[in-house]
């Protein structure tokens, strides 16, 4: 009896540890089943690489290119007599330094000479204009007399008609009258005027110098334009990205101008020019810059100075972006709205600083891969952070 007992008893513990095996598995297994379901994609997004990236829209921009150049001035004059004579006067303005507005009376160079030979074209203009008249005369005379003799068979040759003879009288007054103006303009010589509003740079003469036809009385310097001849590199022409197409207008390229070797001084100008052939030497095609008055500022500028200048091209519609996200293949990689990684060829303008200046991209705006790496491939999933957040 107890040996059945013990049976049964022991049947029934076996019977509740099953049940209780069984339940404890049915509970914990659905769980930790459902668990690994809901984690799965969390972890799979959590693993996706980390890549930077920023928004970019397109905006204006305009290159500025930097080039060095001397200042000279846009007439540099080497001024000579045209008359030979003895200096009889000298202007106190004709001095190294003095400004001089154009007409101002530099010297006198003694005329009496030039006074005589005057009044000798003179004399003789009047007395051609004596024989032109006195032949015009004596022709109507001998038309007259040939009006006449007709009848007789006489032919009415330019000789007999004192054609000939009235031509050269003709020819002696325009003579006599260009001998006039050549002695005039001889006379008028003996006064040396400044040409241009100048700056006297060299004077070499002095009162009571001789001087010969074209002996070099002094330099002058033109005071109300200097120019700036800038070289620039094929590519720095393409970053201006200037279309020149008939005159140029002044404020086609906004213009700065400062010492080279101090940015205190500061002058505005303008392109008057280009130059159209390259330099065989530098390779180079120069733009000529010109700034007016540049003595009559707060800061002269000197003829001489070397000086820095930078001209902004034309403004244009580009997207700014990090020198560091154009890859080494030249390359803009971007992340769409899927977290896929796509590229596309940069079409560089200009650099400038640490950024770099890009024709539009495909679709706008885009998140751009800040810094893009060498094992990127088309398509791949990434996880897009921004990039002030790293």
């Amino acid at each position: 009896m107890k040996f059945k007992l013990l049976s049964v008893m022991m049947s029934v513990t076996a019977f509740a540890c099953v049940f209780i095996y069984n339940k404890a598995h049915c509970v914990t297994d659905k769980p930790e089943a459902t668990q690994q379901i809901v984690q799965q994609p969390v972890l799979k997004q959590a693993n996706l690489p980390q890549v930077g990236v920023i928004n970019v829209n397109v905006d204006t921009y305009r290159a500025s290119v930097t080039g060095l150049g001397e200042v000279t001035p846009r007439y540099k004059l080497s001024l000579t007599s045209d008359v030979s004579g003895k200096v009889v006067s000298l202007s106190d303005k004709f001095a190294s330094g003095q400004i001089l507005k154009k007409g101002d009376i530099l010297a006198r160079i003694e005329d009496s000479t030039y006074q005589m030979q005057l009044a000798q074209a003179k004399a003789q203009v009047a007395q051609a204009e004596l024989e032109l008249a006195q032949e015009q005369r004596q022709g109507e005379v001998a038309y007259q007399e040939w009006l006449l003799g007709k009848e007789g068979g006489q032919k009415a040759t330019p000789l007999v008609l004192r054609k000939p003879q009235l031509a050269a009288a003709k020819a002696n007054l325009a003579y006599a009258q260009q001998t006039l103006k050549k002695a005039q303009v001889a006379l008028d010589n003996t006064i040396i005027t400044a040409p241009f509003d100048a700056l006297v740079v060299a004077r070499d003469i002095h009162l009571g110098s001789y001087l010969s036809a074209n002996t070099r009385i002094g330099v002058l310097y033109d005071i109300e334009q200097v120019e700036i001849s800038i070289p620039l590199s094929e590519r720095q022409w393409q970053e201006l990205n200037v279309k020149i197409n008939g005159e140029l207008e002044k404020d086609l390229w906004p213009v700065g101008v400062e010492l080279a070797n101090n940015n205190l001084a500061q002058w505005h100008g303008y392109v008057s020019r280009i130059e159209s052939h390259i330099d065989t030497h530098t390779r180079q095609r120069s733009v000529i810059v010109v700034v007016e008055q540049p003595l009559a500022h707060n800061e002269p500028l000197f003829a001489g100075s070397f000086v820095k200048v930078t001209l902004q091209g034309v403004q244009d519609e580009l997207v700014k972006l990090p020198a560091s996200a154009i890859s080494q293949s030249g390359d803009v990689w971007f992340v769409d709205e899927q977290g896929q990684l796509h590229k596309q060829s940069a079409d560089t303008v200009f650099s400038q600083d640490s950024s770099v200046y890009v024709k539009p991209l495909a679709t706008q705006p885009l998140k751009i891969v800040k810094r893009p790496l060498s094992h990127f491939v088309e398509g791949m999933m990434v996880k897009a952070v921004d990039e002030a957040r790293l």
